[in-house]
């Protein structure tokens, strides 16, 4: 970060980079200065639509969000606020909150299913395998796992 700083700084604007990185505080303030290209900016709308689409697709998130739709606005709001630009994280969210949908829930419901989530992928990847899971289906996940594994080591066992 610090050479990228000081390149940045010294050149005359005779340097152009292209850096990717999540957007974390500590760049956010040393590259406060230098023109900025911020993927989660281009990408807001066509996540807004994905996030849109996928909820009115399903029949039953579609009824409960037409009970109350300026709350609905907001969980679609939160959601695309949550990604911060990152298309498979709304992907899975929006999978996660169809999946998970109960025709006893309310947009509120959802606003609050949505707040268990993690904000971080590589988390988000991990809740539905092991943190979203009761007690018994760890157990079964468990047991299907070791099912898997056995009979790996049983193919590379010699003849």
């Amino acid at each position: 970060m610090d050479m990228l700083h000081s390149i940045a700084q010294s050149s005359n604007n005779g340097f152009k980079a292209c850096v990717s990185s999540q957007l974390w505080k500590a760049y956010e303030g040393a590259f406060a200065n230098i023109p900025q290209l911020k993927l989660q900016d281009l990408t807001r709308s066509n996540i807004c639509q994905f996030v849109h689409d996928s909820l009115v697709s399903d029949a039953e998130v579609c009824e409960i969000l037409k009970a109350d739709e300026k709350l609905a606005e907001k969980l679609k709001s939160e959601v695309t606020e949550n990604a911060d630009g990152v298309f498979l994280w709304v992907v899975l969210a929006v999978r996660t909150l169809v999946e998970r949908c109960t025709s006893t829930d309310t947009v509120a419901g959802l606003i609050q299913k949505l707040s268990t989530l993690p904000k971080d992928l590589d988390n988000l990847f991990r809740h539905p395998l092991f943190e979203a899971k009761t007690t018994a289906e760890l157990e079964k996940q468990s047991r299907i796992l070791q099912i898997i594994r056995a009979g790996t080591l049983y193919a590379t066992l010699p003849p």
